[in-house]
């Protein structure tokens, strides 16, 4: 006869185990932090560059999304970084379009002083080109040396790379490049020297052509 072995019965009060039931059934699931919302949070503290103000907004967008999964946190991080995000981009926009603006302003004053100045280097005016420069005698007999030729002036326009406009007790100083476009020359690349000697109306203190 054969024998069985046959497994001792429970302890008095405790359950039998349940068959075909998955391990670790009906206990809370670990939870983990939405890696979107901490680099919304991340991007949106580097706000003062627009880009990650951008990132900050974009990835916190994700970050809420994925925390509709109640084992996903981060809600919180992601609208932070949200905010951040928006109030150091419009901040950072701000900048931006103030300085360009400010660049252009350079711009358009170079201009009114320079072709005029130009002018009457080339019309042989000294006397009137001396009333908008510091440039001393000498150096405008050779510049209108240099110019006699060239025709009149038909056009005078400044660019946009090389500005460089600076204030030192008061006084406002700008440096940049420009092109001016003459009768018989054609088109003479120069950069030009400006001072406002603290009175605001800007004088020609350099000009040199390319």
């Amino acid at each position: 006869m054969s024998q069985f072995n046959v497994p001792p019965p429970p302890p008095p009060g405790s359950m039998p185990p349940s068959y075909g039931q998955p391990v670790g059934y009906g206990q809370p699931q670990p939870t983990t932090t939405s890696a979107a919302a901490i680099i919304s949070l991340i991007s949106g503290i580097l706000g003062c560059f627009v880009i990650t103000g951008l990132i900050a907004v974009i990835t916190g967008i994700f970050g809420i999304k994925a925390t509709s999964n109640p084992n996903v946190k981060g809600r919180g991080l992601a609208i932070t970084g949200i905010i951040l995000g928006l109030v150091f981009s419009l901040i950072s926009i701000g900048i931006g379009g103030t300085m360009f603006w400010g660049m252009g302003k350079f711009k358009e004053l170079a201009g009114e002083a320079a072709r005029p100045f130009l002018a009457s280097i080339v019309d042989g005016n000294l006397s009137e080109a001396a009333a908008n420069t510091t440039m001393s005698p000498t150096e405008l007999g050779s510049l209108r040396d240099e110019m006699k030729d060239w025709g009149k002036v038909t056009g005078v326009s400044m660019s946009w790379n090389g500005i460089n406009a600076r204030q030192t007790n008061g006084r406002n100083t700008i440096e940049m490049r420009g092109t001016a476009t003459f009768e018989k020359a054609g088109a003479k690349q120069f950069s030009i020297s400006l001072d406002d000697g603290g009175a605001g109306k800007f004088k020609v203190v350099d000009i040199k052509f390319d």
